[in-house]
């Protein structure tokens, strides 16, 4: 069985002192190497692999919505307002994000206002944000990890990250968007944790700080569970093994720190008048009851560990496993749908059409899995061997902590590819110990400058690989019509919305109907409302615009444009944004009509300047309401 009190002398840093501040991160050169190292490998991603952010443009449109979000608290000085009234014409609707992520977007644009102006300063820290948020996990994991695989290993692992195409597909220029945070703040609480484990005598602030970490989270979104049930799921093994009243306080006060930190968190987004508010995709009274019930829970097990030691292991595995049964019992009678999906809220209609969505999709061939997953082939064998050299030391509970996340998250990308931001995380951990273990060996066996050359070659061969094998697998099988449908500058938006913006249309309010790609950057860009925006609380603007262009009646069509007081519709034929309003579409739908120039008569083509006519198509509504 694990000892979690004996420290191993090769592998484990000491921290003999329990009294220094559990938040004291010493900033080294080795740490800012991480951060330089990853700084210049995003510099060069922007200046040579980019298309977007060169081209004045986002990635997405969660990253224009945003900033739309942003703008309107700005605007409004409304807290707690979630709406964005120009989507869902003319009804309106709202997102799912917290204010946390709004908080580091303006922290970033604060430098730059007197410069460029509120406006343009948002949009260029929304460009660079996912970058910055990338390089601080990077030096957050290398800190988070020095005390278990040691200092240059662990930025090894930081600067690695940077190899993880999971990790730089949300990380690159260009993506305003907050799921860069949670590398942040795994590492962050992964970090506690480990110091918690490795520390003889561990301050007793840790635990307290480790649960903060996953309050902040869970803050920034509720797929940050995950993580949160995958420590206590630890935190409860280890106990459960060995019930010493140390273990239970540990645990009692990360569970008091989980639920301090949701409380506060909640306050701050929800406020007073909002904090009883029931959600399941936003922070709620749900997550910080779940908190609550968590610390009721190892309270109560704190107070009774003295009995509990005595029993035998399987007759403590049975009450553990009874009062989780009572405390999932609770949550599912007080909410019934925490255990589901959040977008299972959503009409069912939506999936179709969600699974054209990138983020959405699974990885379907080898060449991908290659390049999201081929560093698994060197991480597997390596934890495994980890496992085994580290059993009778503490830091086999975070190399199982590690295993277990990164065969979580393995499963879940292979199935829905934005998981693998998590798995990539962990991978890099792994793969950043291998490769510093890897260069020690070479060194011990060759001479310089022959070593030199060896090391080069293999510590590219396990970091990038299998990354570059898939990328050139991918690349060569791709026909030019696949090119062409994932080309999202295919359809120069900001070019049309130009257009869009000048008299008469600019002088009119327009409604228009697109996809729903499209729809986020036409209301940044422009002053009009959109039906569409890819956002799962959007799901009527979604399936109203695909029933629309879906329509073989003609007076069906109609209907939904009036009752949306629509005045223009938009195609992009052959681009991938279009794909949804296409599948199992009859050859009479509106759409095909549209591009075959058949459609009906009051529906009158708008004449497009030449560079726009090659790929758009756009129609005015006549006798609009």
């Amino acid at each position: 069985m694990p000892n979690c009190r004996r420290i191993s002398p090769t592998r484990a840093v000491q921290m003999t002192d329990r009294h220094v501040s559990p938040n004291r991160v010493f900033i080294s050169w080795s740490t800012l190497a991480v951060v330089c190292f990853v700084g210049l490998i995003q510099a060069a991603w922007w200046a040579v692999g980019d298309q977007y952010a060169n081209n004045g443009s986002f990635v997405d449109g969660d990253s224009y919505t945003r900033l739309l979000r942003i703008e309107r608290l700005i605007e409004t000085a409304d807290w707690f307002d979630t709406s964005i009234p120009d989507a869902n014409a003319p009804y309106g609707t709202t997102v799912h994000w917290t204010r946390l992520f709004d908080v580091v977007m303006l922290l970033v644009s604060a430098p730059l206002i007197p410069f460029m102006g509120f406006a343009k300063a948002l949009f260029w820290a929304g460009i660079v944000v996912s970058p910055l948020l990338h390089m601080l996990g990077a030096a957050t994991l290398a800190w988070a990890l020095t005390p278990l695989i040691g200092r240059i290993a662990a930025c090894f692992a930081g600067a690695l990250s940077a190899a993880q195409a999971g990790v730089m597909v949300f990380g690159i220029v260009g993506r305003a968007d907050h799921h860069m945070l949670f590398p942040v703040l795994i590492a962050l609480a992964f970090g506690y944790l480990v110091r918690v484990f490795l520390n003889p005598d561990p301050h007793p602030q840790l635990p307290i700080w480790a649960g903060l970490a996953l309050s902040l989270g869970i803050w920034v979104g509720p797929e940050f569970l995950l993580f949160m049930a995958l420590c206590m799921g630890l935190l409860g093994v280890v106990w459960l093994l060995q019930p010493s009243p140390h273990h239970a306080a540990l645990n009692q006060r990360f569970a008091y720190g989980l639920a301090c930190g949701l409380v506060l968190a909640l306050f701050i987004e929800r406020g007073v008048a909002g904090f009883g508010t029931i959600a399941y995709d936003r922070i709620s009274i749900v997550h910080a009851t779940l908190a609550a019930l968590g610390l009721a829970y190892w309270s109560a097990v704190a107070v009774l560990t003295p009995g509990l030691s005595r029993l035998r292991l399987s007759m403590r595995a049975v009450l553990c496993f009874g009062g989780t049964m009572i405390c999932a019992a609770v949550m599912i009678y007080l909410f019934p749908k925490i255990a589901g999906n959040p977008l299972n809220d959503a009409d069912q209609a939506i999936q179709p059409i969600y699974a054209h969505i990138a983020e959405y999709k699974p990885i379907r061939d080898g060449g991908h899995l290659l390049i999201y997953y081929g560093g698994a082939l060197f991480a597997l064998p390596w934890l495994i061997w980890r496992l085994k050299s580290s059993f009778h030391t503490p830091g086999f509970w975070m190399w199982a902590l590690i295993g277990l996340c990164l065969t979580v998250y393995l499963w879940l990308g292979i199935n829905w590819i934005r998981w693998t931001l998590y798995a990539g995380l962990f991978l890099t951990i792994l793969i950043g110990d291998l490769v510093f273990q890897l260069d020690q060996w070479i060194s011990r066996k060759w001479d310089f400058p022959k070593r030199l050359l060896i090391k080069v070659v293999a510590i590219l061969s396990v970091a990038t690989g299998p990354l570059v094998i898939g990328a050139l697998i991918v690349n060569s099988a791709k026909t030019d019509p696949q090119r062409l449908a994932e080309n999202k500058l295919a359809c120069p938006i900001k070019e049309l919305s130009a257009f869009l913006n000048q008299p008469p249309l600019a002088n009119l309010n327009q409604t228009i109907v697109a996809s729903a790609n499209f729809g986020p950057e036409l209301m940044y860009r422009t002053a009009h409302k959109v039906v569409a925006t890819v956002h799962h609380r959007n799901v009527a603007g979604i399936l109203d615009g695909h029933k629309i262009y879906q329509a073989t009646d003609a007076a069906v069509a109609r209907a939904l444009i009036d009752a949306r007081r629509v005045t223009l519709l938009l195609l992009c034929p052959g681009a991938g944004s279009d794909i949804y309003f296409l599948t199992d579409s009859p050859p009479q739908a509106l759409y095909h009509r549209l591009v075959q120039n058949r459609g009906p008569d009051w529906l009158t083509p708008v004449a497009l300047p030449s560079e726009l006519a090659d790929r758009f198509r756009l129609f005015a509504v006549q006798n609009a309401p």
